[in-house]
């Protein structure tokens, strides 16, 4: 029965972690992506290079050459375009993983569904002789014993790991010892590399208006899977990613997922609740293929409102093959009711080390000049323009290393201590981990920063706002008319100074302009509180000090029981990630606190906790727009329903006909609520 309904506690939400955790932090003091466990691990001296999550073999066939390319975590492909177990030399012939002369294979299926950057087996066969592991030497090596003199090896594995003292993961302060890093730090590329304290805009090819730049704050996270000091923090008050030594990456950044078909059903209302701030979604590979779940993560996000781009792993061999992968996406971006208006992200076109029977990937620069092209004029002619490249760093210097796609690459892969390809865009994207953990997702996931190198301006213009205040539940004339802040600002209504009349704050991200009068002008404080993809309410959750802010995230709570930045006073769970919240004083306590909306049924709960809700009423209809106030002054909210410009007034938490009926505005205005006069009773506000 309806009124014996338990909601759901927070339990639900699957989090596993402390509280603390999951604070609410100011704005100059956010991580981002926040790892829900952790991932595969592997020691560093056993770990593939540039793949810290992925163990080295046991051992390396003789059949497997210096200049093959180790492709997946058991398998090397060969000049040839063969694909070769790694430990035993035998040519790979499954179609699963390689495909047939007439359709490529999934190339997430020889990896188990798991990112891999590529790298080259003298890379991979020297990692392994440090770490004391099986390489057998082909019988045709000079000087080299055919049963194998594993002599020298003896002597490496006895020492393996001696020269290299890894930091933990996230210790930013130790990593100046990893061994990989001070690799990297000889192959620094000097414009992307630059200290966050001192920087220049040497090399940077953004006309963008930047703004000036502060001494960031920085608080390293234990990121999955990258063992060498990445790590998120912020930059002039944003959100920013760095590298091991604190060199800038990204400010304005936003922590984003990549994921595919091998993800399964995600549940994205967790992963959203446990801070994903965007998406990449595969929507396929080749000419034909759909990503099997690739609708289904399109309508999650577009439902949930995550941002999203999409990438296709590209085959392409030639013009024409490249241009019909572009109709692919096409095609099927049609089929998802996707439109260019939709993304948040660019398409990106995946270029890799392909494997596909009676095939070859092109290794000319020139010949994938022309691949890109042909591929960006057919998705231009498509309607799309927000294009980019993405691919991983030894791949963009040597197969892709051309000025024009180089222009073109915006995001960009590698797991170590930092990301040394040479960006030209000023806006670009870090995949730093393949080993992330996130609620709502099962097994491992991509974890991407994307943002500006230097800070833009992320306010495009907006016309003011005008808001005409009535002081009684009235048609005709607004008492008052008001001009404040823009047009596309999302607007707050409360008692902010706690004087007993109602005003206006506007929020812009996370920062909050709050004014204690119905004027216009400056604010009377500002504060951050939060991130900017948080749910936020405001209300009187202690009684006391008037009303402040709340963010949610999934059905977790977080109260401020002041208008100030900082960790969160209190946490509560209550109901589902789904529901529709309102706040008021149900009960005439002088507290706000929540109800949830299930179409037209609501949930009433008379104290900020968890558990079974206090009252269950049915009122109106599952489509209706619901208002909340104290219309008549009893020092108690009830509900009203707007259809239109008509408003159907509750006095009491009833589930019967409306007490009063009154017409105001136009069906197409923004409506507030709030006591605007100080005579302890509710009135409305259209804003145009």
């Amino acid at each position: 029965m309806a009124n014996a309904e338990v909601l759901d506690a927070v339990g639900e939400n699957g989090q596993n972690g402390r509280i603390s955790d999951y604070a609410v932090t100011s704005a100059a003091d956010e991580t981002q992506l926040q790892s829900q466990g952790e991932g595969t691990t592997v020691a560093s001296q056993d770990a593939v290079p540039e793949n810290p999550s992925v163990e080295l073999p046991d051992k390396v066939s003789a059949e497997i050459s210096d200049d093959d390319v180790m492709t997946a975590p058991k398998y090397a492909t060969t000049s040839d375009g063969e694909l070769k177990n790694i430990e035993t030399g035998e040519t790979v012939t499954d179609p699963k993983l390689v495909g047939t002369n007439d359709q490529p294979a999934d190339p997430l299926a020889k990896t188990d569904g798991k990112s891999f950057i590529p790298v080259s087996m003298d890379e991979v066969k020297d990692q392994m002789e440090e770490a004391g592991r099986t390489v057998e030497q082909p019988s045709d090596a000079s000087g080299s014993d055919s049963s194998g003199d594993n002599s020298s090896t003896d002597e490496n594995a006895g020492n393996a790991g001696a020269d290299e003292s890894q930091p933990e993961a996230g210790n930013a302060g130790n990593a100046q010892d990893n061994a990989q890093a001070e690799s990297n730090d000889k192959n620094d590329q000097s414009t992307n590399g630059q200290s966050a304290e001192n920087q220049s805009s040497d090399g940077q090819a953004s006309t963008s208006s930047y703004v000036s730049e502060t001494t960031p704050t920085v608080r390293t996270a234990k990121l999955p899977n990258n063992e060498y000091g990445a790590h998120w923090g912020t930059y002039n008050g944003t959100p920013a990613f760095f590298d091991y030594k604190n060199n800038l990456f990204v400010q304005q950044a936003k922590g984003v997922i990549d994921v595919s078909e091998h993800n399964g059903n995600i549940d994205w209302a967790k992963a959203k609740a446990a801070g994903v701030e965007g998406a990449i979604i595969r929507i396929g590979y080749g000419t034909a293929a759909l990503d099997a779940k690739a609708l289904r993560n399109i309508s999650e996000c577009k439902r949930l409102k995550i941002p999203f781009g999409i990438y296709l792993y590209s085959y392409a061999y030639d013009n024409t093959f490249a241009s019909h992968e572009a109709t692919n996406i096409l095609n099927q971006l049609k089929k998802a009711g996707v439109s260019p208006k939709d993304l948040s992200y660019p398409v990106y076109y995946d270029l890799e080390d392909w494997t596909w029977t009676g095939f070859q990937h092109p290794t000319s620069p020139k010949v994938y000049e022309g691949l890109v092209n042909s591929w960006y004029a057919t998705m231009k002619a498509g309607g799309y323009t927000n294009l980019a490249v993405y691919s991983y760093v030894s791949y963009l210097n040597n197969e892709l290393n051309s000025s024009s796609i180089h222009a073109k690459t915006q995001w960009v892969a590698s797991y170590g201590a930092r990301n040394t390809f040479n960006f030209s865009m000023n806006y670009r994207g870090w995949q730093y981990s393949a080993g992330g953990r996130i609620n709502g997702i099962s097994g491992d996931v991509d974890m991407n920063a994307l943002g500006n190198y230097k800070a833009v301006s992320m306010e495009p213009y907006s016309p003011s706002a005008t808001y005409y205040f009535k002081n009684s539940i009235s048609g005709g004339s607004a008492d008052k008319t008001v001009v404040y802040g823009k047009a596309g600002d999302t607007v707050f209504s409360g008692d902010w100074d706690g004087d007993g009349k109602d005003s206006l704050t506007i929020r812009r991200g996370n920062v909050y302009y709050v004014k204690d009068s119905i004027t216009g002008g400056a604010a009377d404080k500002v504060v951050g509180y939060g991130k900017a993809s948080d749910t936020v309410l405001a209300g009187n959750w202690n009684g006391r000090n008037g009303d402040t802010l709340a963010v949610r995230r999934g059905n977790v709570y977080y109260i401020k029981n002041s208008i100030s930045g900082g960790a969160a006073d209190k946490v509560v769970g209550y109901g589902r990630a789904g529901d529709t919240v309102l706040v008021g004083d149900w009960d005439g306590d002088g507290k706000d606190t929540l109800a949830v909306r299930r179409g037209n049924t609501y949930y009433f709960k008379n104290s900020m906790t968890g558990g079974a809700a206090d009252r269950v009423i049915s009122y109106g209809k599952a489509g209706d727009t619901v208002l909340v106030g104290d219309w008549d002054g009893d020092g108690k909210d009830t509900l009203a329903i707007r259809r239109g410009n008509a408003y159907y007034i509750k006095n009491s938490i009833h589930g019967d006909a409306a007490d009063k009926v009154i017409g105001y505005g136009s069906s197409s205005d923004r409506v507030l609520v709030g006591d605007w006069n100080g005579d302890k009773s509710d009135s409305l506000c259209v804003r145009r």
